[in-house]
Parts: C-alpha cells; sequence; structure tokens
C-alpha cells in the first residue's frame, strides 16, 4: 500500500493526471473507505479539468472522513 501511495503523490506532483486517477481508483477498489484517496482523487480530477468526477470524489472523501480538515 505505501508504493502505491507513494506512486499517487509522484503522478499527481508530476501532472500525470491520467496516471494519478487510475492509481487512486485502483487504491479505492483495494480499501474502498480509503477517504484520503478519495480527496486526492479529486485533486487529480480537477487539475485534469474533470470537475463533475472531482466533485463526486471530494464528496465522497467528506462523507468517508467528515471531520478531516483537507475536506473543506
Amino acid at each position: 500500500q505505501q508504493a502505491l501511495h507513494t506512486a499517487q503523490y509522484l503522478f499527481l506532483s508530476l501532472k500525470q493526471h491520467q496516471k494519478a486517477i487510475k492509481s487512486l481508483k485502483k487504491a479505492i477498489q483495494l480499501k474502498p473507505n480509503y477517504a484520503t484517496a478519495y480527496i486526492n482523487l479529486a485533486f487529480a480530477y480537477e487539475d485534469a479539468d474533470q470537475f463533475q468526477e472531482a466533485i463526486f470524489s471530494f464528496k465522497e472523501g467528506l462523507r468517508l472522513q467528515p471531520d478531516d480538515s483537507n475536506t473543506h
């Protein structure tokens, strides 16, 4: 899981949006309640101008972890 997490941040920082999205979706598939992955997925979708997907991912991250300051 740590390797997947590192790859996600690497893809995001390098602006490789589609690779980040693919990696984050895989992380969510493996761990469906992974709120941080949903938030990071939202950022990746936003950077890729996929705003509807970004909104859904932000909402899902907030639903899973409502006290996370990264979601507000």
